[in-house]
């Protein structure tokens, strides 16, 4: 199937020093209104929560398989597995199963809590309170955030029908890493 919505030309793209020249930034690029406070938001999500990065890929690759984001599946499936998901997880989650063997409780209940988040918006009492068990107020807020990134950024791809590129793998999260690290020595951000 062909591209729907063509990708913004080198020349056109937004000044931004941080923005990768990757399929789906090209077409997000149609949107400079939103694209710079995007990239912020979305470097918040790999370089400041509080949730942990392996648990965090966990919740991404759930919701990518929930919502059928195939783009960034194959960056998260490299990137998961840099950062210790392992190569079991990954295909069972790719086969929707989030409770097998291959996960701890405390990961039970995080993949149990994307896929209601996903699938229902709402959490019901006793999915909530296993997750509430095991992660901080912030890191279930954390968690609604970083699904909902990937949720906007499925639906970019796919309706644009933006084709894969290669998978970046963890270069650019540790880009962003240290650019985070680069403003807390400097004496800004948190």
């Amino acid at each position: 199937m062909a591209q729907r919505i063509p990708p913004v030309p080198d020349e056109q793209m937004p000044s931004n020093p941080h923005a990768r020249r990757s399929g789906i930034s090209r077409v997000m690029a149609h949107a400079p209104t939103v694209m710079p406070s995007y990239s912020l938001f979305t470097e918040a999500i790999f370089a400041r929560l509080s949730l942990d990065p392996m648990e965090r890929e966990l919740a991404v690759l759930a919701a990518l398989h929930l919502e059928g984001g195939e783009y960034q599946w194959v960056h998260h499936e490299v990137i998961g597995a840099e950062l210790g998901v392992s190569r079991e997880q990954i295909e069972a989650i790719g086969r929707g199963d989030f409770s097998g063997p291959m996960f701890s409780e405390r990961q039970k209940a995080l993949l149990a809590y994307v896929r209601q988040v996903v699938k229902n918006v709402r959490v019901d009492d006793a999915t909530f309170a296993a997750a509430a068990k095991h992660f901080s107020n912030r890191e279930l807020v954390e968690t609604i955030f970083t699904v909902g990134s990937y949720m906007i950024l499925a639906r970019i791809t796919e309706v644009a029908r933006v084709p894969p590129d290669p998978p970046f793998g963890i270069e650019s999260l540790r880009a962003a890493e240290a650019r985070v690290a680069a403003e807390k020595a400097a004496g800004g951000g948190s």
